[in-house]
Protein backbone atom coordinates (compact mmCIF):
# COMPACT_ATOMS: atom_id res chain seq x y z
CA UNK A 1 0.00 0.00 0.00
CA UNK A 2 1.21 3.60 -0.94
CA UNK A 3 2.36 5.94 1.56
CA UNK A 4 1.41 9.44 1.24
CA UNK A 5 2.76 12.45 3.28
CA UNK A 6 0.61 15.16 4.72
CA UNK A 7 2.06 18.00 2.79
CA UNK A 8 1.08 15.37 -0.17
CA UNK A 9 -2.14 15.46 1.11
CA UNK A 10 -3.04 19.09 1.96
CA UNK A 11 -1.65 19.43 -1.92
CA UNK A 12 -4.19 17.23 -3.39
CA UNK A 13 -7.16 19.02 -1.06
CA UNK A 14 -6.85 22.21 -1.73
CA UNK A 15 -6.86 21.31 -5.13
CA UNK A 16 -9.72 19.48 -5.18
CA UNK A 17 -10.90 22.53 -3.45
CA UNK A 18 -9.88 24.90 -5.75
CA UNK A 19 -11.61 22.76 -8.76
CA UNK A 20 -14.86 22.95 -6.50
CA UNK A 21 -14.76 26.16 -5.68
CA UNK A 22 -15.33 26.73 -9.61
CA UNK A 23 -18.90 24.43 -9.61
CA UNK A 24 -21.59 26.60 -9.03
CA UNK A 25 -23.68 24.15 -7.51
CA UNK A 26 -24.70 23.71 -3.80
CA UNK A 27 -23.19 21.07 -1.72
CA UNK A 28 -25.43 19.73 1.36
CA UNK A 29 -23.95 16.71 3.85
CA UNK A 30 -25.67 15.01 6.34
CA UNK A 31 -23.74 13.24 9.09
CA UNK A 32 -24.08 11.64 12.26
CA UNK A 33 -22.91 8.55 14.50
CA UNK A 34 -25.53 6.46 13.58
CA UNK A 35 -28.21 6.07 10.38
CA UNK A 36 -31.26 6.93 11.65
CA UNK A 37 -29.18 10.26 12.83
CA UNK A 38 -28.78 11.48 8.78
CA UNK A 39 -32.06 9.95 8.39
CA UNK A 40 -33.49 12.31 10.68
CA UNK A 41 -31.56 15.39 9.72
CA UNK A 42 -32.99 14.83 5.57
CA UNK A 43 -36.26 14.73 6.81
CA UNK A 44 -35.92 17.87 9.00
CA UNK A 45 -34.17 19.36 6.19
CA UNK A 46 -36.68 18.94 3.75
CA UNK A 47 -40.09 19.01 5.58
CA UNK A 48 -41.81 22.26 5.07
CA UNK A 49 -42.36 22.85 8.35
CA UNK A 50 -39.23 22.26 9.24
CA UNK A 51 -37.41 24.50 6.57
CA UNK A 52 -39.65 27.52 7.70
CA UNK A 53 -38.21 26.74 11.15
CA UNK A 54 -34.58 26.75 9.75
CA UNK A 55 -35.36 29.94 7.83
CA UNK A 56 -36.36 31.81 11.09
CA UNK A 57 -33.58 30.29 12.53
CA UNK A 58 -31.11 31.07 10.05
CA UNK A 59 -32.37 34.69 9.12
CA UNK A 60 -30.13 37.77 9.75
CA UNK A 61 -30.91 40.80 11.20
CA UNK A 62 -30.77 42.61 7.33
CA UNK A 63 -33.53 39.92 6.16
CA UNK A 64 -30.63 37.62 4.05
CA UNK A 65 -29.77 33.63 4.75
CA UNK A 66 -26.49 32.93 4.57
CA UNK A 67 -25.20 31.04 1.53
CA UNK A 68 -22.73 28.37 3.61
CA UNK A 69 -23.62 27.26 7.06
CA UNK A 70 -23.64 24.52 9.95
CA UNK A 71 -26.30 22.82 11.91
CA UNK A 72 -26.91 20.60 14.79
CA UNK A 73 -29.85 19.01 15.17
CA UNK A 74 -31.05 17.07 18.07
CA UNK A 75 -32.47 13.47 16.73
CA UNK A 76 -34.01 10.60 18.83
CA UNK A 77 -35.01 7.46 17.26
CA UNK A 78 -36.52 4.36 18.20
CA UNK A 79 -35.62 0.87 16.39
CA UNK A 80 -33.80 3.28 13.69
CA UNK A 81 -36.44 5.42 13.26
CA UNK A 82 -36.45 9.32 14.03
CA UNK A 83 -39.27 9.98 16.74
CA UNK A 84 -38.15 13.17 17.71
CA UNK A 85 -36.50 16.30 15.80
CA UNK A 86 -35.19 19.72 17.03
CA UNK A 87 -32.88 22.61 16.27
CA UNK A 88 -29.82 23.12 18.89
CA UNK A 89 -27.71 25.70 17.24
CA UNK A 90 -26.02 26.93 14.01
CA UNK A 91 -22.84 29.06 13.05
CA UNK A 92 -22.55 30.86 9.66
CA UNK A 93 -19.46 30.13 7.54
CA UNK A 94 -17.70 32.61 5.24
CA UNK A 95 -16.10 30.58 2.31
CA UNK A 96 -12.38 30.13 2.16
CA UNK A 97 -10.77 31.71 -0.69
CA UNK A 98 -8.30 28.75 -2.22
CA UNK A 99 -5.18 29.94 -4.08
CA UNK A 100 -5.86 33.51 -2.53
CA UNK A 101 -2.86 32.72 -0.14
CA UNK A 102 0.89 33.52 -0.26
CA UNK A 103 2.66 30.58 -1.85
Amino acid sequence: MAEINLAKALKVKNRLAGRLAKVQVDIQTFNSNHSPGVQGAVQWFTDPAFTQQLTSKLRKPDGSLPRYFQLVLKIKYRDAVPTEISYVTHRELQPEIVGKRGK
